[in-house]
C-alpha cells in the first residue's frame, strides 16, 4: 500500500481521492494503473502525483526474497490441500483476489497483517508468535551470555569491629 499526499489530495491503496469533496461536474480523478500516476483536477488546478514506492522494498536481501517466495508457495499449497478456492480465501480474509495472488507469489508489499490473517484462516498462526522468540535467537542469547557478569555478589553482612568472622 502506498500513500502520497499533496495538501488535500491523496493516493491510497491505488485509489485516487480528493479529500476536499471535488465538484463532480468540473473535478475528476484518474489513476493510470500501468504507470501508477494519478491525475487530479480539483478546484481548477491540475495535479499529477506519481507513485513514490519505498526503496526498502527494492533493497530486500535475496535470502529474504527467497523466504517470502517459499512462504507464499507454502500458503498456496496449504490452501489447496484444504480445497479452498482463491475467491473463498480472499473473501474470508477480507482482501481482494489479486492481493491473495500477490501474497502466494511472495510479494514483499503484502502487509504482515494480511499474511497473519491468512495463516489464521489456515490454522497455521500458532508459530507466528514464535518467529523472533528469544528461545530461538541463538545469536542474541550468545551475545547476552557474553555480557553477563562473571560473579554476582549477594548482600554483604555488616561486620562489627573485633567480631570474629564466621
Amino acid at each position: 500500500m502506498f500513500v502520497v499526499s499533496h495538501k488535500d489530495l491523496a493516493i491510497t491503496s491505488g485509489v485516487c481521492r480528493c479529500r476536499m469533496a471535488p465538484n463532480p461536474k468540473t473535478d475528476f480523478c484518474v489513476l493510470d494503473t500501468v504507470t501508477n500516476i494519478c491525475i487530479i483536477k480539483a478546484h481548477s488546478v491540475l495535479y499529477t502525483i506519481h507513485n513514490m514506492k519505498s526503496r526498502a522494498i527494492s533493497s530486500i536481501p535475496m535470502p529474504v526474497r527467497a523466504a517470502l517466495k517459499k512462504l507464499g508457495g507454502d500458503i498456496a499449497d496449504a490452501r489447496k490441500r484444504r480445497r479452498i478456492s482463491t475467491a473463498t480465501m480472499a473473501e474470508r480474509a477480507r482482501i481482494s483476489r489479486p492481493t491473495l495472488v500477490r501474497l502466494e507469489r511472495g510479494d514483499a508489499n503484502v502487509s504482515l497483517g494480511i499474511v497473519a490473517t491468512v495463516l489464521f484462516i489456515l490454522g497455521l498462526h500458532e508459530r507466528l508468535a514464535d518467529l523472533a522468540d528469544a528461545v530461538y535467537d541463538r545469536t542474541g542469547l550468545d551475545l547476552e551470555a557474553e555480557s553477563l557478569p562473571k560473579r554476582i555478589g549477594g548482600p554483604r553482612k555488616k561486620r562489627i569491629a573485633n567480631q570474629p568472622i564466621e
